[in-house]
């Protein structure tokens, strides 16, 4: 059996991250479970899209969608430099449609349409993708992803 790791709780990484008052030797636990509900949120996501790639059938396929997928972050980058300028901040839509941002977003959404629909797919891995034919659920995972 492999060695337990174990920290004094003002030193656990989980814990520095949170907030740890030394004069009681607690910590506050809202942050805590942010915190834990973040990791937990992000582990999902990286299993969520790990499984969604390997339903590509090519590696050529797959890298072009990933491709796709790094574009839309660069470009939705791009656009937030844009629209944020201090005081005159003003939120201007995302799905206009001359942005590049959004003819690639098309093309990641068309990618998952056919995906969808190419075999009979495990409920699992149907599952995924029923839950990525939302415009909104797509954005969210590429913003919160590192790809």
């Amino acid at each position: 059996m492999g060695e337990r790791i174990t920290f004094p709780i003002e030193e656990s990484p989980i814990v520095n991250q949170a907030k740890f008052d030394r004069h009681t030797n607690r910590l506050h636990a809202d942050t805590l479970n942010t915190q834990l509900d973040l990791e937990t949120e992000a582990n999902e996501l990286a299993n969520e899209w790990e499984q969604l790639l390997s339903l590509f059938g090519t590696d050529r396929a797959r890298d072009r969608f990933v491709q796709l997928c790094r574009q839309y972050q660069t470009e939705s980058y791009k656009y937030q430099q844009n629209t944020t300028g201090g005081e005159n901040y003003r939120r201007k839509s995302s799905s206009s449609p001359d942005s590049h941002k959004s003819v690639i977003h098309n093309e990641i959404m068309e990618t998952l349409r056919k995906l969808i629909v190419i075999k009979d797919w495990p409920k699992k891995n149907y599952g995924l993708l029923a839950k990525l034919q939302d415009r909104k659920t797509v954005e969210k995972m590429l913003q919160r992803l590192t790809i």
